[in-house]
C-alpha cells in the first residue's frame, strides 16, 4: 500500500508540474495539486491572473508587489507579519513571510512573486 500510494504522489507531482506549464501558456489545464498558486501575466487584458482563474489588473498586482517587498525588507528571516486592511479587489493579504504570502485563500511563494515580477521588469 505505501508503494502505490508514493506512486500516486509521484504521478500527481508529475500532473501538476504538466498542468502548470499548461497554465502559463495559456493552454487548457487541469488540477494542480501542490496547495499553491501559480502567476501569469495576460499581456491582452493587462491582468495577473492565479491558478485559481483570479484576475487582477496589473497596476494594483504592482503596488502589492511593492508592498510586499517593502515589507519584506525588514522583517526578521523567520517572523510573519499580519498586515490589517490590505485589500486587492475582494481579497484579504492575510500574512506575509519570507516564504510566501496568503491572499485570501491563495497561497503563493516568494520566489513565484518574483519570478513574475522579473518577466516584466518590475
Amino acid at each position: 500500500i505505501e508503494k502505490q500510494e508514493e506512486q500516486r504522489r509521484k504521478l500527481a507531482i508529475k500532473q501538476s508540474k504538466e498542468n502548470i506549464s499548461k497554465f502559463r501558456a495559456f493552454k487548457p489545464y487541469g488540477y494542480i495539486n501542490t496547495g499553491l498558486d501559480y502567476l501569469r501575466y495576460n499581456e491582452e487584458q493587462k491582468r495577473l491572473e492565479t491558478t485559481q482563474n483570479v484576475q487582477v489588473p496589473i497596476d494594483q498586482a504592482k503596488k502589492l508587489y511593492k508592498y510586499v517587498m517593502n515589507v519584506l525588507s525588514s522583517l526578521p528571516k523567520n517572523d510573519t507579519l499580519q498586515p490589517e486592511n490590505i485589500k486587492i479587489l475582494d481579497y484579504t493579504l492575510n500574512s506575509i513571510s519570507h516564504k510566501g504570502i496568503k491572499i485570501g485563500c491563495h497561497n503563493i511563494e516568494i520566489k513565484e512573486i518574483k519570478n513574475f515580477a522579473e518577466k516584466l521588469n518590475w
